[in-house]
């Protein structure tokens, strides 16, 4: 082959490798911002921050995930034109990634183009491959290279104003971490080339995060060993398999511990915390769900998982309670506690945001059940996509993106649903004559509430389906360590009409409760 087909073949299968990731993005970002929601808006920022480190340490860590690396460094040739054809496909993909923050996402940000768009983009095409290298995987490159994104937002403040004047020049902490971001990603870079010239396989993807002496000390006195009980051995596999989460958490309460130990009370230091806790919050619901199964199928012990005599549906059980616990006590209760440690950062900020979706005017989801409720659903969410992706970093985009499509979905379902409702029944010319004739029809406060009570309820109980639904479907593909994509398309497709019709019921069922309380 000629160095020019050489080339070219590299960048196909690094094309291959980033396509799933890059596109999973690129529909999420524009999603989030066509929401029109401040929420939303905030949430397509960090989309595009996960999006654009996680596309960062798949460039290396796709090798990691499938097993390729020794193929990859076994071929002819110079490492140096493997790591520029790497880089070069990964430059573009983050250069459009950028260019499609930039027009859906930059008005929200305004002067912070840089913070927000450019730094995020800079320090994946820098900082995640080397942080890849380390950790051995992509997972673990997307973490870390995003608690560097973090800490600059935490720590710049401090550092060019410790003083914490009363007039913040927010142009200032912006430029100062600009630059601070380009020094590190130039010395990642110079490190990234150097770590890849000496880069080796070991022939397997699974010492990421094993010591291999703690892997030779297993295996040996095996044997020797009292057998456990088959739910702790399962509840023990399911916890090693979450050292991410439970990374992320510690991340999490360095962080906290810092703004503790300065005693920085900022703004900007306030904003970017309680910024960082929403991220945290929905990014390690949605992660500890995709790492339960997909972890497994990446190590390749899936199929012995089957082949054990213990029941699949209480191997699923176990995972899926585990899974659950982690979020309620890592994703729900932690930021809570830190809270009430007393971190001014999170003064006010609860369990995450002080979260309220008016479904009518009289009708409100306060902020805190409601949170919980939808970090679980993410979670859940996660855990179906872990059953049927090999790359838990694939399950987390796809669960994400899953999840937004529902939203949307159900969203716009419920609208159509009540509006439908409305206009058959002429419901502005009813409440107007209502209001005119008065008598025994009056809509007093005590109908307002059974109204709301009851579409809660009603909402409740779809929930709960739709969450059924997922552990289901989740059980039959974590039954084999192959899901044909037919079986995965046709479980999406049901998951979408669920949402749908259960959005036109509860969302006409929301006009019609009111309607039949007066009348009756």
């Amino acid at each position: 082959m000629t160095s020019a087909s050489v080339v070219a073949t590299l960048a196909q299968k690094e094309l291959r490798a980033l396509a799933p990731l890059f596109l999973a993005t690129l529909a999420l970002v524009p999603l989030c911002a066509l929401g029109l929601e401040p929420g939303l808006m905030t949430i397509g920022l960090g989309v595009y921050v996960l999006g654009a480190a996680a596309l960062g340490a798949q460039s290396i860590g796709h090798e990691f995930t499938y097993d390729t690396l020794g193929q990859l460094l076994a071929a002819p040739g110079s490492r140096t034109r493997l790591l520029t054809v790497k880089l070069l496909v990964l430059a573009g993909l983050l250069a459009i990634l950028a260019a499609v923050a930039a027009v859906t996402l930059g008005p929200s940000v305004g002067s912070l183009f840089d913070v927000f768009i450019v730094i995020p983009a800079l320090l994946a095409m820098c900082m995640a491959p080397v942080l890849t290298m380390v950790g051995k995987g992509a997972m673990a490159g997307t973490v870390f290279t995003v608690a560097v994104y973090a800490g600059l937002w935490l720590l710049i403040p401090g550092i060019t104003s410790p003083s914490f004047p009363a007039d913040v020049d927010i142009q200032f902490y912006a430029a100062n971490m600009f630059w601070m971001a380009a020094a590190i990603s130039g010395m990642a870079a110079v490190a990234g080339a150097v770590a890849f010239g000496r880069l080796e396989s070991t022939g397997s993807p699974s010492g990421a995060w094993i010591s291999p002496r703690r892997v030779s000390a297993d295996a040996g006195p095996i044997a020797s060993r009292s057998p456990r009980h088959p739910i702790g051995a399962l509840l023990h596999k399911e916890l090693r398999l979450q050292t991410v989460t439970l990374v992320v958490a510690g991340l999490y309460v360095l962080a906290w511990a810092l703004v503790q130990f300065l005693g920085n009370s900022s703004q900007e230091t306030i904003y970017a915390f309680e910024g960082g806790t929403l991220l945290y919050q929905i990014t390690l619901a949605v992660l500890i769900g995709a790492l339960a199964s997909a972890e497994e199928r990446g190590l390749g012990t899936l199929h012995w998982q089957t082949l054990q005599p213990y029941a699949a549906w209480k191997q699923w059980t176990v995972k899926t309670a585990t899974a659950l616990a982690l979020s309620v006590l890592l994703v729900v209760a932690l930021p809570g506690v830190l809270r009430a440690i007393g971190a001014d950062a999170v003064e006010g900020f609860a369990i995450g945001l002080h979260f309220a979706i008016s479904f009518v005017w009289s009708m409100r989801i306060e902020h805190a059940w409601f949170f919980a409720a939808a970090l679980l659903t993410l979670t859940t969410i996660g855990l179906f996509t872990s059953s049927f992706n090999r790359s838990s970093l694939h399950a987390l985009v796809t669960a994400g993106l899953l999840g937004v499509i529902c939203a949307f979905a159900v969203r716009t379902a419920f609208t159509s649903g009540r509006r439908a409702v409305w206009t058959v029944l002429d419901l502005n010319a009813f409440y107007r004559s209502v209001s005119q004739r008065g008598g025994d029809l009056t809509w007093v406060f005590d109908d307002f509430a059974l109204a709301d009570r009851i579409t809660l309820a009603a909402i409740v109980v779809a929930t709960i389906g739709f969450l059924l639904i997922l552990v289901t479907m989740g059980l039959k593909n974590h039954r084999s360590a192959e899901t044909p994509r037919a079986l995965v398309t046709r479980q999406v497709v049901t998951l979408l009409a669920y949402g749908v019709v259960g959005g036109l019921v509860t969302g006409g069922g929301q006009s019609l409760v009111p309607y039949f309380l007066i009348t009756h």
